[in-house]
């Protein structure tokens, strides 16, 4: 029987899925610096222009490599929607698997991200990409909080826009002192995201 053909819209999103892989494979591996779309694009497998058909530049391809893996963070805190301390479940050895797989090496991811917000702290329009992006994730992750403490009458929306602030604060804090000390016990980071809430 012969395969289904896809759509153009399915082969889109299956090249751009291709590409988001590659990319985040490489710039875990050379760094934002030492990526290259040219580099990117011959390990994925596609010509240059297919890149750029897809992403417009560099930076865009990263941020889309970035808002990837905040879905996949997203998206376990919404199948751990009941649980009394959601937010716990980020820091679970199982989501921890689904967060790191066989590319996001958690010191290499967050070395990727300091290298990118210093080259952004030298490039007004990075800059503000990057803000934007961060609040539009924060956004998402109070709207999930959102649904999950709807029956605590104390949460109300300004905060759980805050305790969503908390926990970008925290993941960012905590995660900059594990590249320091790797030893660093998780419970701490669970702890703090539960006094988050708590307060």
């Amino acid at each position: 029987m012969a395969a289904k053909r896809l759509s153009q819209q399915q082969r889109r999103e299956k090249t751009s899925k291709a590409l988001l892989e590659t990319a985040a494979e490489v710039f875990i591996k050379h760094g934002y610096q030492g990526a290259s779309i040219d580099l990117i694009a011959e390990k994925a497998g596609y010509t240059k222009g297919a890149v750029y058909s897809h992403f417009k530049n560099k930076e865009a391809l990263f941020l889309a490599v970035f808002s990837a893996r905040a879905e996949v963070q997203f998206q376990i805190l919404r199948e751990n929607i009941e649980k009394p301390d959601v937010l716990k479940s980020i820091v679970d050895k199982e989501t921890q698997k689904k967060l790191i797989s066989k590319h996001y090496d958690h010191n290499k991811w967050i070395m990727l991200v300091l290298e990118y917000l210093l080259y952004a702290q030298r490039n007004p329009k990075a800059k503000k990409q990057l803000k934007d992006l961060m609040t539009n994730t924060r956004e998402a992750m109070a709207t999930i909080l959102a649904q999950r403490y709807k029956e605590k009458v104390d949460l109300n929306a300004s905060a759980i826009e805050k305790l969503a602030m908390k926990q970008q604060i925290v993941d960012m804090g905590f995660a900059v002192m594990y590249l320091i000390d790797n030893e660093l016990p998780l419970d701490i980071y669970k702890e703090l995201l539960s006094s988050s809430v708590s307060k």
